[in-house]
């Protein structure tokens, strides 16, 4: 059953947690929804549909109870803090176009906000609030899978509509394994997967 961060209801609690004892952990940093109402009611109605959230994923992996995997789920929108951002908010894609650690535009480089977009203080409060404690858990799962396993494997899950012009040319494979110049999956966990 996945949990609640310690000390928190599942409607603010920054992710939930299956722990498993397979080397196998599975981050969805992009399923979360909850936006807190401070910040909805500061969004676009075009944002508000969420339509850069990677829906259904927990629909898409039912398997990963049978192989008692890790599984790490965010709560929060990504449009509150995207959790797969660095916290300096570093260009992921240096050289290309991205969305921010706090998003002020969706993948169709709508606005997000109404107004004003959020200042220093609000942001750095989201990645502490937020985006630490997902990451946190993450490293302390790794650790805790380590110390059991020889190796660990770190699925990064999402989803992501087929065509997405602002990031990438034409149509995305349906699967991708590895990326940023193969540098974050090794050679032979690629080869193993069926072409």
């Amino acid at each position: 059953m996945n949990e609640p961060a310690p000390g928190q209801s599942r409607a603010t609690a920054p992710f939930t947690l299956r722990r498993g004892a397979s080397p196998l952990l599975v981050s969805m940093p992009h399923v979360g929804t909850f936006i807190p109402t401070a910040v909805a009611t500061r969004i676009t109605d075009n944002a508000l549909e969420l339509a850069d959230t990677d829906w259904h994923l927990p629909q898409i992996y039912p398997f990963l109870e049978a192989l008692d995997a890790t599984v790490l789920m965010a709560t929060h929108s990504r449009l509150v803090v995207d959790l797969n951002r660095p916290p300096d908010d570093a260009n992921l894609y240096p050289g290309q176009d991205t969305t921010r650690l706090v998003p002020t535009d969706t993948f169709r480089k709508e606005p997000v906000y109404r107004g004003e977009t959020p200042g220093t203080a609000e942001i750095a409060e989201r990645v502490t609030s937020i985006w630490r404690p997902y990451h946190h858990a993450l490293e302390t799962e790794l650790q805790r899978l380590r110390s059991q396993h020889q190796r660990v494997v770190l699925w990064d899950a999402h989803s992501i509509a087929s065509e997405v012009p602002r990031f990438f040319r034409g149509k995305l494979d349906d699967l991708n394994f590895g990326s940023a110049d193969g540098s974050t999956c090794d050679d032979s966990l690629v080869e193993a997967v069926p072409s």
